[in-house]
């Protein structure tokens, strides 16, 4: 009996300390999320619906208003952080616009193209689209918490011709973001979660 108990004493705390530290599984993420599209440098608007199940984000992105063209759309932001829209105070160079360059101060880097390449096109879009990978290729639960990030909608004509597909719409070569159409922030909106 005395053996017995002397065993249970010194086999428990040993299990203890083998089950205390193997990491826990981690719930599936599970989460409703919405985004109000507002106009950065094109009038405009929309809405972005987001469900997250473990390891999949599904997407419906409706905006409307844009120019004709190609407009990307990207999930941006930096996960310890909470990311918002740029405003007109980082118009750094003074053009009356935001471009791709001065808004990442506010909304961080791409990690989700939620576009199709350059398939996503006209003075509307609508789509519903499922996500399972970042851009780097990790999986979408590495983005941790939604609500701290945003989603951009790019594509704005500057050369007057109606279009959002200019690469250099001053002409000069340089291949600045500030002349950029296909580049250009359209929309933006921060991810909220739906309580």
């Amino acid at each position: 009996m005395r053996y017995r108990r002397l065993c249970v004493l010194l086999v428990a705390p040993a299990l203890l300390a083998v089950t205390g530290g193997m990491p826990a599984q981690a719930a599936p993420r599970v989460g409703e999320f919405t985004v109000d599209l507002a106009p950065i440098n094109k009038d405009g608007d929309g809405t972005v619906a987001i469900t997250q199940r473990g390891t999949a984000l599904t997407v419906h992105l409706q905006a409307a208003g844009l120019d004709g063209g190609v407009h990307l759309a990207h999930l941006h932001g930096v996960r310890s952080v909470q990311n918002s829209c740029p405003t007109l105070a980082l118009d750094a160079n003074g053009d009356g616009r935001v471009d791709i360059a001065e808004g990442l101060a506010a909304y961080g880097p791409v990690q989700v193209t939620l576009s199709h390449g350059t398939d996503d096109r006209g003075t509307s879009l609508d789509f519903t689209r499922i996500y399972k990978h970042r851009d780097n290729g990790d999986g979408i639960a590495s983005l941790g918490d939604l609500d701290r990030y945003v989603i951009v909608v790019h594509g704005v004509d500057l050369d007057g011709d109606g279009l959002a597909t200019n690469p250099d719409a001053q002409g000069d070569g340089s291949g600045d973001p500030d002349d950029n159409e296909i580049s250009m922030p359209a929309f933006c909106g921060t991810v909220e979660a739906v309580r």
